[in-house]
């Protein structure tokens, strides 16, 4: 009995010091980082500044949630190292595409860290861009986007009619939300959407299929949600001033778009994707 008090009292402890600990991580984050430098503010020199400081800090964190001793050591780093890589992708525009799979494969660290500890993950993924007022996207960007949320929509749909699956079909329908939603930001003049699509493929492979994209044999519905990833981020490449003169609501638009997207590839991770960086980018 004695033996068992205390094991039940360490495992309190060290839940209690991994909330406190992510709690104070989460604090000096935001004191010490910032959004891109907006119009009518400091020079472009201090916009890269912000870039390498936090990009830096962001691959620090990475590789430290990998490599320090201890499981609630590399669970605070990795918490850390998620929402650097999230600053990264509106302070690095540049490295967009990367910051969004960085995260998500922090985000997946954490749970996994998490799950070994008996805590709560310290993060909320985001399946859909409830209040954003703006983006800066073009409308290559906006279409992409457009396009692959609403194709892996009527993909997911597709599944959760077969399997009758009611989590899968809310799934279906927050991408497809998410499709609208961009049409809405964005006011788009050309819908580029089918609504309808070729399901061959899916109807017969609802449970694992190989990935077109990589050739791994993945569950069918983490494929969809990674591809569906990758498709929108597609035609992304921006230029290290891309958001140099974007407004507030625009920067913190991009900030929850590059949330929602590693979002969807975290869970796809948690559904038998490969986190790895072999499946995620050399493609």
């Amino acid at each position: 009995m004695q033996t068992h008090l205390r094991t039940h009292s360490l495992t309190s402890m060290l839940r209690t010091f991994y909330q406190l600990s992510v709690s104070f991580v989460l604090v000096m984050c935001l004191s010490a980082c910032s959004l891109p430098v907006l119009e009518g503010q400091p020079s472009n020199t201090q916009v890269v500044d912000v870039c390498n400081t936090t990009l830096s800090s962001a691959e620090k964190n990475s590789d430290n949630s990998q490599t320090l001793p201890f499981a609630f050591m590399q669970a605070i780093v990795a918490q850390n190292a998620t929402s650097q890589w999230l600053n990264t992708a509106t302070t690095c525009p540049q490295f967009y595409n990367t910051a969004v799979i960085r995260a998500a494969q922090s985000m997946y660290t954490q749970k996994i860290l998490a799950d070994k500890l008996g805590v709560t993950p310290a993060f909320s993924p985001i399946f859909r861009l409830d209040n954003v007022k703006a983006l800066s996207l073009d409308d290559l960007n906006a279409q992409h986007i457009m396009l692959a949320t609403d194709r892996a929509g009527f993909a997911l749909e597709v599944i959760a009619g077969k399997k009758t699956d009611l989590s899968l079909l809310s799934l279906s329908d927050n991408l497809r939300t998410v499709s609208n939603q961009v049409l809405t930001i964005t006011q788009l003049s050309k819908d580029p959407r089918q609504k309808i699509y070729d399901a061959n493929t899916i109807m017969n492979n609802v449970d694992s299929m190989i990935d077109p994209s990589t050739h791994l044999l993945a569950p069918t519905v983490s494929i969809i949600e990674i591809n569906c990833v990758r498709e929108s981020l597609a035609s992304i490449n921006f230029s290290k001033n891309a958001f140099a003169k974007n407004s507030l609501d625009q920067n913190t638009g991009m900030k929850q778009l590059a949330l929602l997207l590693a979002s969807y590839m975290y869970d796809a991770f948690t559904r038998g994707y490969p986190s790895g960086d072999f499946a995620l980018l050399h493609q």
